[in-house]
């Protein structure tokens, strides 16, 4: 498998571009922006298309779209061909002309201007037949040393908790420098904190264990207080994290 087709132009196109390009496979690239491909071309050497139709069917073609086009694309390809997408949340049996589709999922936070080693990137399959998923067990190999055979239900359960510990944790960093930036404080002054906090989840510390705050102490009066200076979203997702906190720990 010396040739890829990929499809797509965005975050996880472009870092599979990038790994693969690195590793001297061929790859072929459609995308609706003419203006991204032009940049991927110049980026990584690549060959572009003008339309679906002109892919390579021989290759492997990796959908790299967003969800809800993911359907519209493989209804566009013959249903001989070798394809996989890359999605943590659409099932197989969500999807029409399933023949030799399956998931070659890359389960991490893409941006195009961070660099990532794939090498520490774990990456799910879900195949159509037994020769395809050691095809993509071989692909997935030469690019990191975490493979791992994952059904839908499984996938999209990881993908799930991926939210979690993600986007909701991204989401909650911003809300904390939007609170410290009204009043003209330093955000970076949290960061010794925030470090400490993944830290001990990278050396193996469970998090239900190193839990602290005025919720996990069952402090109403510093909530009470805290609850007084947002603002109503802030006030919102204040209040439903702390009463999961106080549920957690009430025994």
């Amino acid at each position: 498998m010396n040739k890829i087709s990929i499809i797509g132009t965005g975050n996880v196109a472009f870092h599979f571009c990038k790994e693969l390009s690195r590793q001297d496979f061929e790859i072929e690239l459609f995308g609706r922006s003419k203006i991204e491909m032009f940049a991927f071309q110049k980026a990584f050497k690549l060959k572009t298309l003008n339309s679906i139709s002109e892919i390579d069917e021989t290759s492997l073609i990796l959908i790299c779209v967003s969800d809800d086009q993911i359907q519209t694309i493989v209804k566009q390809l013959n249903e001989s061909s070798f394809k996989a997408y890359t999605s943590g949340t659409v099932s197989l049996a969500e999807l029409e002309n399933t023949s030799n589709l399956n998931v070659f999922y890359p389960l991490q936070t893409f941006s195009k201007n961070r660099d990532l080693d794939f090498q520490n990137i774990p990456i799910l399959i879900e195949a159509f037949n037994k020769e395809q998923e050691n095809e993509l067990i071989n692909l997935a190999k030469k690019l990191t040393s975490q493979v791992e055979l994952a059904n839908s239900e499984k996938r999209i359960k990881l993908h799930l908790a991926a939210v979690f510990a993600n986007n909701f944790t991204n989401h909650l960093l911003y809300t904390s420098k939007n609170i410290l930036s009204k009043e003209g404080i330093n955000w970076n002054l949290l960061m010794p904190l925030i470090t400490e906090t993944f830290e001990k989840i990278k050396l193996g510390f469970e998090p239900k264990e190193i839990q602290t705050g005025p919720a996990k102490r069952g402090d109403f009066e510093t909530i009470e207080k805290q609850l007084e200076q947002l603002e109503p979203l802030e006030k919102n997702m204040y209040q439903s994290i702390t009463e999961s906190i106080i549920q957690t720990y009430k025994k």
